[in-house]
């Protein structure tokens, strides 16, 4: 497992750790999607018939902070998808491009019908509030104050992010 229930007083958070930021922009999505979806899933997602599409999202690229925005506009894509064209993802690969001006985030995905599975949270969206994307070096670490939730230790990108529920 690469992401972590974060928990707050008021919203729900992912912890998310993974050897590549591409790894973090999928592995961020696929974990919002795991708090989205009802526990006691009577339909096995594995069974239901997958879909590919291409979805691409973009922003301003002045320096590397602007990766966290981008993690925003993608998991934004991501919720997206989910609440108005019904497809929700099960898997994807993430590319990240860099242009002079603009940092994209191209993905492949894998998505089933929602109409299909039992979801039992609804985000409404995906805040900028305490908002983390870090590459930590070798042997730098990074203790979540969550008890559940493990230390990281680097080298590996590591990433915080909270919904409003």
């Amino acid at each position: 497992m690469s992401a972590w229930p974060k928990g707050t007083t008021a919203d729900l958070g992912l912890h998310v750790f993974s050897q590549t930021r591409e790894k973090i922009f999928c592995e961020s999505a696929v974990g919002m999607i795991d708090l989205i979806l009802c526990k006691e899933q009577l339909t096995d997602i594995n069974s239901l018939v997958r879909h590919s599409s291409s979805w691409v999202v973009n922003c301003q690229y002045i320096d590397d902070t602007d990766y966290q925005i981008l993690l925003v506009i993608w998991l934004e894509e991501v919720l997206y998808n989910l609440e108005v064209n019904q497809q929700l993802l099960v898997d994807c690969q993430v590319k990240l491009i860099q242009f002079e001006e603009v940092i994209q985030c191209e993905s492949h995905v894998s998505w089933v019908n929602s109409n299909d599975v039992n979801k039992e949270l609804e985000i409404k969206a995906i805040t900028s509030h305490e908002l983390v994307l870090k590459l930590l070096n070798k042997d730098e670490i990074i203790t979540p104050e969550d008890d559940d939730v493990p230390q990281f230790v680097g080298p590996g990108w590591y990433s915080s992010v909270l919904f409003d529920i």
